[in-house]
């Protein structure tokens, strides 16, 4: 065998080991970062809020919305409001900085429910068609949607909510905008 065609074999051999990794390496740093995979993660606490949204002194968890690299420079997300949540309806407020003439359509809030099932915690007269191309955006969230009898009390304690880019979008890689905890009083 010649040296070109072994060095074009080899080149197409290293080809095929380092595009594959370099093109994961973008999902892979992105879990460092934010994690792709939440499912396994400990939800350990949450931003607590009042009625306003603001968040209370001290009580900020630094893991809870974070906005995924993919929408950085153009949504900022605040901590869901109010969190503690004793009403079966809370709020998520995202402000659109620059939508670089793209509107962000069919957002989602998803969470697992009290099966293990995925489920829209946006109501359904709730859901907009698009986000306003800059400013805030205030979407409502039903809690007791969690909950297979539908109410809160089953469904006590600390849930992990994500804010999608598409309706059921479980893709954490490639949808996901931000992720937050919720603690839903007894």
């Amino acid at each position: 065998m010649s040296l070109p065609v072994t060095l074009l074999k080899t080149g197409i051999r290293i080809s095929l080991i380092l595009v594959p990794g370099i093109l994961a390496q973008g999902c892979e740093s992105f879990k460092q970062v934010e994690a792709c995979d939440f499912e396994t993660d400990a939800i350990e606490n949450f931003s607590k809020t009042n009625l306003q949204g603001v968040i209370q002194p001290g009580a900020k968890d630094a893991d809870d919305w974070r906005v995924s690299p993919v929408y950085s420079q153009n949504v900022s997300v605040s901590p869901a409001f109010p969190n503690p949540a004793r009403i079966s309806i809370i709020y998520l407020s995202l402000v659109i900085y620059n939508s670089a003439g793209e509107t962000l359509t069919d957002l989602d809030i998803i969470a697992k429910d009290s099966n293990g099932n995925w489920v829209s915690l946006i109501p359904p007269l709730g859901r907009a068609k698009s986000t306003p191309g800059t400013g805030t955006w205030t979407l409502p969230v039903e809690l007791s949607r969690l909950s297979a009898q539908g109410t809160l009390g089953s469904v006590a304690g600390l849930h992990r909510i994500y804010l999608v880019k598409y309706p059921m979008a479980t893709d954490f890689c490639n949808d996901l905008i931000s992720y937050g905890d919720i603690y839903i009083s007894p």
